[in-house]
């Protein structure tokens, strides 16, 4: 029973005594003493305890990311055959993106990108892949590519990733080695 119902209760009952019946005062102290001490209390809280929060489940991108030696090299094709500038060596990064369940934020060269977009740069600085469990990117090419886009990456283990991505006609070959 709830201890302030059963006070209530008890008042109740002191009170209908009291009026009813015309006895020694001492019996009714006497009776007063003994419900007061012989109520059963019930010291359970009246809301269940809170659970121990659960502990956040380790997201898989995390082994993923970190700093990356960056060799960047650029293409183009023409006059049937594949032409290279002259490579980049960056120390670049690969970090989860907040509030994504998939996406991270893979920079490999300085700057900021010749065309941005959304999810990346067409002949850019970074690119924003959706990375699988088992380490192979995909993008989501959006209507700021070309229409002949292409882009291939895999990350190697955890210490070594390589990327393509341009159009059929130019774009970046990345390698990527975790520093140390």
């Amino acid at each position: 029973m709830n201890l302030g119902l059963g006070i209530i209760l008890f008042d109740c009952l002191v009170l209908h005594i009291f009026v009813h019946m015309k006895r020694n005062k001492l019996h009714y102290c006497l009776l007063l003493l003994c419900f007061s001490f012989g109520c059963e209390t019930n010291d359970e809280p009246l809301l269940p305890p809170a659970s121990p929060p659960a502990e956040p489940a380790i997201d898989y991108r995390s082994a993923f990311c970190g700093d990356f030696a960056c060799y960047v090299k650029r293409w183009s094709y023409w006059s049937g055959s594949y032409h290279y500038s002259d490579s980049i060596n960056y120390f670049g990064y690969v970090e989860i993106l907040d509030g994504t369940d998939s996406l991270l934020m893979i920079r490999y060269r300085p700057g900021i990108p010749r065309y941005p977009c959304e999810n990346g740069s067409y002949q850019g600085s970074y690119i924003k892949p959706t990375l699988q469990p088992d380490g192979r990117l995909r993008y989501a090419m959006n209507a700021c590519w070309p229409a002949n886009e292409r882009f291939e990456g895999q990350f190697w283990g955890l210490d070594s990733l390589s990327i393509l991505v341009g159009t059929d006609q130019n774009g970046d070959l990345i390698q990527g080695v975790r520093a140390q």
